[in-house]
This record gives C-alpha cells, structure tokens and sequence, in this order.
C-alpha cells in the first residue's frame, strides 16, 4: 500500500513539474524524489531540453531573474543565446540594466563584447562609465575619442594636423575664428593646414615637408 502511495504521489509530481516544464520545476521533482524517481530518466531529459530552448533563458534575462539564469546555465543553457532581434542575452542584460544577470552570464562563459548596447546609445554623448557598462556606448565614446581638440597635441598653439593628429582632432589650433585656415601657394591652391598659429588670411606661412612658402587662406 505504502509503494503503491508513494507511486501515486511520485506521477502527480512528475506531472506537475513537466506541466509546467521549466528546469527549475523538473529540478524541484528530481530533488523531491531522491534516488527514487519513477520518471527520473524522463524528468532529466526534459530538463536538459528546457535548458537549451534560448526563449527560456531570454526571458529570464528581460525579467532581470539571477537564480533562473544561474539555474538555466547550469542545465546547460547557451550563455550566447541571441534574442529575435539578433542580440546575445549578455548584450540584452546590459541593455536593460540588469548588471548581475549580465555578471551570472559572463561566469558562464558569455562572449563579453556588446557595442552600444547601452540604453544610452546613439545619444550623441559618451556614457561610459557613468550611465553605460565599458564597451556598451561605443560609437558615442568613439566619437567623443576622436572628436574635436581630442589630440594629445590638441591647445598647444599650433596645428598638429594631418602630421601628428588626425584631421579634425586638433579644432582649436587649426581654426582661426571658426573658419579652417590653410597655407596656399601664390595661385591660391592649398597645400596644407596651418602650421603656425594666429595670423590672418595674406600672413606669411609654409608647410612642414613642402618646398617653398605662401600666405594664409580660407
């Protein structure tokens, strides 16, 4: 009577957990059986398909849910599932804020590279660190590195560009107000940026490399 109870008892929980067929149900069923379990093969094979089904483990990372994730990667769920919009769920978690559901996902192997994946993205400021994960706010911050007066030689009174700063990188030095001065030859051709600071259109100037001289212009 007593196994005939304890059978009765082990099918209802054994239908309960594959009901609901989440790994965390089928784990609560191998555990409350032991070593016991009528359906044990069954429950383990069903908890292995749970765990490699991605919308599980997508959906534990939009809820923000550490346990179900630490839970799912554990069952052997892929740390670099893509959502539909073809984002991994590391990405995903950072998007939404969810920075120890993001931290669970790199423990479990996650590959850790998210371009602007920060809610922040594209907001034409770099948010990195203040309001973005390093790495997830990367054109913005690419922006902010290569911008304006972003040279190391930037303020140092003279034109570094293209010789020692990237166009664009050296604004300050190189502009004269608000306009690009250049060194053009006697026919007005321009031969180069600036490489003297100050001055006016008609001043005297020279490029570093190029024979001759000339005189500034727009």
């Amino acid at each position: 009577v007593v196994r005939l109870e304890h059978r009765r008892e082990d099918d209802e929980a054994f239908a309960s957990a594959k009901g609901l067929g989440t790994v965390a149900a089928l784990d609560g069923y191998l555990s409350w059986c032991g070593g016991s379990c009528g359906h044990g093969a069954e429950a383990r094979r069903l908890r292995a398909t749970a765990a490699a089904d991605p919308s599980n483990l997508i959906a534990a990372v939009m809820a923000g849910d550490v346990a179900r994730v630490k839970t799912l990667l554990g069952a052997g769920a892929d740390p670099d599932a893509k959502d539909d919009a073809g984002m991994t769920v590391l990405c995903r978690a950072l998007r939404e804020g969810h920075t120890e559901v993001a931290d669970a996902l790199r423990a479990g192997g996650a590959y850790d590279e998210c371009p602007d994946s920060c809610e922040h993205a594209h907001d034409g400021e770099c948010d990195e660190p203040r309001l973005c994960a390093i790495g997830t706010d990367t054109t913005d911050c690419t922006i902010k590195i290569k911008g304006p007066d972003s040279c190391e030689y930037a303020h140092d009174g003279e034109c570094d560009e293209p010789d020692m700063c990237e166009t664009g990188t050296d604004t300050t030095d190189c502009t004269t107000n608000g306009r690009q001065l250049y060194c053009c030859n006697a026919l007005g051709i321009k031969s180069c940026l600036i490489v003297t600071p100050g001055g006016s259109p008609g001043a005297y100037c020279f490029c570093y490399g190029l024979p001759g001289s000339g005189y500034m212009c727009y």
